[in-house]
């Protein structure tokens, strides 16, 4: 169940492949009903169906096919009027009135059995091994395709995260580049400050040394004429 819940399905849209394959299966079987089901807890959905119209899927308590994934092997019923389990069956005193089942189970990891492809006649039959091969290949094909739709919903929840990342580091570059331009124009400003400053005190600093030093030139050189 976990399994199934992680593909996320989306079963209001028909998915083509799926159905194409339910229709080979029933065209290889010489059928006139091929179901892909998929089991719940209490329901069996169907994924793709030929010669059920509209029907979606049945409670799984009517369902030939939560009987079959039981086992990893094909189940078959060649008489379902012969058989105790289904005799009394909705679906086989009714319409579509089942008397030959065959179901390949959708199994993608050991002990992980999804659904089947399964194929139904109204009238007894044994099918042969020649279409029990080719309902294992289709079977696995649309099992494929399940999984191939669970490693593309990992690879967008994955792209989604690396764009989520992509985002951050992206907000921390013009952060760190909005600080550097800060520090930059503050040691400018540091430097013109200090410039400035250092301008200013020269020019003060030139006159009182030169001032400092003119009284000093004339006292020596008084000296120099006494000392004559």
């Amino acid at each position: 169940m976990a399994y199934l819940r992680s593909l996320g399905l989306d079963l209001s849209h028909p998915y083509d492949e799926i159905q194409g394959l339910c229709e080979v299966a029933a065209s290889v079987a010489n059928v006139p009903i091929a179901i892909v089901t998929l089991i719940t807890e209490d329901e069996q959905i169907f994924l793709a169906n030929v010669g059920l119209g509209d029907l979606k899927g049945t409670p799984r308590e009517a369902s030939f096919c939560a009987h079959a994934i039981v086992n990893s092997s094909q189940t078959e019923i060649p008489d379902t009027h012969c058989d105790v389990r289904f005799s009394s069956n909705p679906f086989v005193v009714e319409d579509p009135k089942v008397r030959s089942y065959l179901g390949a189970v959708l199994e993608p990891e050991a002990e992980i059995r999804l659904g089947t492809v399964c194929v139904i006649d109204t009238v007894p039959r044994t099918h042969s091994e020649k279409t029990k091969e080719a309902l294992s290949k289709i079977g696995a094909a649309i099992t494929a395709i399940l999984v191939s739709h669970r490693q593309n919903l990992d690879l967008v929840d994955h792209s989604q995260k690396l764009d989520a990342q992509n985002a951050e580091m992206n907000g921390l570059n013009a952060s760190l580049r909005h600080k550097t331009e800060k520090l930059i124009a503050a040691e400018q400003a540091r430097n013109t400050f200090l410039s400035t400053i250092s301008h200013e005190l020269r020019t003060p600093l030139t006159s009182i040394k030169g001032a400092l030093g003119f009284p000093l030139s004339q006292d020596s050189c008084r000296l120099v004429f006494k000392l004559s």
